[in-house]
């Protein structure tokens, strides 16, 4: 059973840019930039580059639970899409860190982000995924942000919606398959703690 550090800090802030909100449709113009910026880099057969998407822009491109975001927080399979991140950012005038993969140095990054994320967006020589809701939720837990409470409402009330029955055993579950099982340490933050009490105890 996972335990529940209430001293833990609020962990896994990650990059905030300083520019306007990204939206849907903007995510998406900006997402056909890259893919077409790295298809000129894109060798004759080779698989496409891969970004893997969690955050506030996963929760807005598949799950629509959010309207906008600053930044997208990403995983991605080559060093290259960086550079072509920085110029897709110079040609839309937005700031260069508008995809960033900033929270691998957080509490909340795991290697388990690859594996449990589905394909949203495949266009020229680029595939997107997003990670699914059951993980945004643990990954928000120990993030502890005060913009991961809202979040964490919604991921609740569309899972149960969907059917789960969400109690401290899955949440156990969940946290041993995505971060114990990839040899990471599971704190979940003050706020995190404070949102499970609060859920478990209504009623």
């Amino acid at each position: 059973m996972i335990k529940l550090i209430s001293t833990a800090k609020s962990n896994g802030k990650g990059t905030e840019v300083s520019s306007s909100a990204l939206t849907a449709d903007k995510l998406r113009i900006l997402l056909k930039d890259l893919a077409n910026e790295l298809n000129k880099l894109k060798k004759r057969n080779s698989p496409n580059f891969e970004i893997y998407v969690v955050g506030g822009a996963a929760m807005i491109l598949e799950h629509e639970l959010r309207d906008s975001t600053v930044d997208i927080d990403a995983v991605w399979s080559s060093d290259l899409i960086k550079e072509c991140v920085h110029r897709v950012a110079d040609k839309n005038g937005v700031s260069d860190k508008w995809c960033n993969f900033d929270f691998k140095h957080t509490a909340s990054y795991t290697p388990a982000i690859m594996q449990n994320c589905k394909e949203w967006f495949a266009y020229r020589g680029l595939t997107v995924y997003t990670a699914n809701l059951d993980l945004l939720f643990c990954m928000k837990l120990i993030a502890g942000r005060d913009k991961d409470l809202p979040d964490l409402r919604k991921i609740v009330q569309t899972l149960q919606n969907q059917g789960t029955q969400i109690d401290r055993t899955i949440i156990d579950e969940w946290l041993n398959r995505y971060y114990t099982r990839h040899g990471k340490n599971v704190e979940i933050s003050e706020l995190g703690v404070a949102f499970l009490n609060d859920m478990f105890n209504k009623g």
